[in-house]
């Protein structure tokens, strides 16, 4: 059942020091149809007398709602009949989209309960307020959200994952507030809160990660935190503690919880590390993998080569199902096929951790990943990726489907890219450029993707330096086409759906041979064919074939017939 979320169960005598239980997962997403058969997790969990009460969070790849589950022993749940129990709100509302990651506590006979919500295109992410008897019927505060981001501020847009602790008549809220940041805001009565003046008051976690979701607890004075963050393989759940919740001491032994422990994946089929720097992998099929990242292919910190290979059917618990590239590597990947692969993030390529890959003539087709990157996840650390002549489609992936890059610091140049056909929940379909530092799409044809949600197309958002896009064509994805937001963006000579502004740029339909069936060259009469700009642009099309001296937009050049006006010579007396 499900795409992927599970929750396990780790117990520890000192919070540092832990042990999974052996018969994780304890918790595994709901059957097929049901509200929450694409995840569970994100839990909060009170211990009563001789009862577990849980509230988790659910999605089916639509909305994200809150359901409840009880338990003698904290391994076996019963799961409530009339989940979900905390439902998003109406059309229009601040918590359309999300209705999730609660935090629960229980004073005086009343449980309180704050969540986060999104809006439909997930631009604004608020923490809300509810209220309830017995757990299971929760009665929204009328003045939600009760915490904001703050407009220009390092939180803009974004209070995600709360924690509460009530302190004597003081509640705490610890909550992330993007970047890899968490901030503090204190309330009397849980509905009105004040953020503390020094916020943020937790900027990374450890070997260079941020700080992510996470959990607090107060014990004898002594505020106790556990957190995601680290970066390869050090990724997994730390601890933290502070006297006062503001001024925090991260733990030496960090990370005290790490996924794919030894013996719970295998290895990658193909590993490139440490003494194999220069090699190539050429000719080979690379299948059945099983492992923590990079499933086919993993090449960790040295320069190596993939060519002429078929990449599938490979899995990866983290990234990279068919291929990882890490750590400050370097990779060529050329005429690759990387198809029917799975992970959390970067479903058929991940690249991370300052890596670099140069990808060419490759189709990256239905790969699946649980979060970001369908086709290909590019994130930390500024990672570099170019591409040219390649296809992704068909690709599935929760957060982004087919081609997705973010945290700040990383590069995406894409020359010839025929982006089409991918699926998402919530996140862009087709591409999603989040806080790229730079790069260009030239000559890219994104069309026919289709998110539950958010933005069909294409997102491309807050480059901190130049960002041309050239020759384009974002039309007949869904209900939107793209969401091109950002100052230093420079979209020109281009097919944009729904228009743009532009030198250049066209709205009109551009005349597909036959969309509907995966063919995406231009027919004769499309008002793409010689539109484009010549300067810069590429000499031959994703197929090889030459350009003409006034280019298409597109991937595909137009090859049909042209029309020559007869010309009659006559003698003059």
């Amino acid at each position: 059942p499900g795409w992927g979320w599970t929750l396990g169960l780790a117990t520890s005598p000192d919070g540092l020091d832990w042990t999974k239980h052996g018969s994780n997962p304890i918790l595994e997403p709901g059957s097929e149809g049901a509200w929450d058969s694409g995840y569970r997790g994100q839990v909060a969990v009170l211990k009563g007398d001789g009862l577990y009460e849980m509230w988790y969070s659910g999605s089916d790849g639509g909305p994200w709602q809150t359901g409840y589950a009880t338990s003698t022993n904290g391994i076996d749940w019963n799961i409530y009949a009339g989940n979900p129990v905390l439902t998003v709100g109406g059309g229009g509302s601040w918590d359309e989209q999300e209705a999730n990651a609660p935090t629960v506590i229980e004073d005086g006979g009343l449980y309180q309960m704050w969540y986060h919500g999104c809006n439909p295109d997930y631009s604004v992410c608020s923490i809300g307020y509810a209220t309830s008897t017995n757990g299971l019927d929760w009665s929204k505060h009328a003045g939600n959200p009760v915490l904001t981001g703050t407009e220009g501020g390092w939180d803009e847009g974004t209070a995600l994952w709360p924690s509460v602790v009530k302190d004597g008549g003081t509640y705490k809220m610890w909550y992330y507030g993007g970047g890899g940041k968490v901030g503090l805001a204190t309330s009397p009565d849980g509905v009105n809160w004040t953020k503390e003046a020094t916020n943020p008051i937790l900027t990374e976690g450890w070997d260079g990660g941020g700080a992510y979701a996470h959990t607090v607890m107060l014990e004898g004075g002594t505020y106790r935190m556990w957190l995601n963050s680290g970066t390869g393989g050090s990724r997994g759940i730390g601890y933290a503690e502070s006297t006062d919740g503001i001024s925090w001491t991260l733990s030496i032994s960090n990370p005290v919880l790490t996924p794919g422990m030894p013996g719970q994946w295998g290895d990658p089929v193909v590993r490139f590390e440490a003494g194999s720097g220069g090699a190539v992998l050429d000719g080979f099929t690379i299948t059945g993998g099983d492992a923590e990242n990079g499933g086919g292919v993993l090449i960790d910190g040295v320069s190596a080569d993939i060519a002429n290979s078929t990449v599938t059917g490979n899995v990866a618990g983290h990234g990279g199902g068919g291929v990882m590239v890490d750590n400050h590597a370097q990779a060529q990947i050329a005429n690759v096929v990387v198809e029917h692969n799975s992970a959390d993030y970067g479903g058929g390529i991940a690249v991370r951790s300052g890596a670099s890959a140069f990808i060419s003539g490759t189709r990256i087709i239905s790969n699946t990943a649980n979060e970001s990157g369908g086709g290909i996840g590019i994130w930390h650390d500024g990672p570099a990726v170019v591409m040219a002549n390649t296809v992704i489609s068909d690709n599935y992936g929760y957060g982004a489907g087919g081609l997705a890059m973010w945290e700040p610091g990383g590069t995406f140049t894409g020359t010839n890219l025929l982006v089409v056909d991918n699926r998402s929940g919530p996140g862009p379909a087709g591409i999603a450029l989040w806080g790229s530092s730079g790069g260009q799409l030239m000559n890219v044809t994104v069309s026919g993707n289709d998110s539950a949600t958010g933005f069909d197309g294409a997102e491309v958002e807050g480059p901190v330096s130049g960002f041309p896009i050239v020759n384009s064509i974002f039309w007949g994805n869904g209900t939107s086409n793209a969401n091109l937001a950002g100052s230093n963006l420079d979209v020109t000579y281009s097919d944009v759906g729904s228009g743009w502004t532009g030198t250049g740029n066209i709205d009109a339909d551009p005349l597909f041979v036959d969309a509907a069936n995966g063919d995406y060259h231009l027919q004769v009469g499309s008002p793409c064919i010689d539109a484009g700009m010549p300067a810069s642009a590429p000499t031959h099309d994703i197929e090889g074939t030459p350009r003409d001296p006034a280019p298409d937009m597109g991937a595909y050049e137009w090859t049909g017939f042209r029309i020559f006006l007869p010309l009659t010579l006559t003698n003059l007396p």
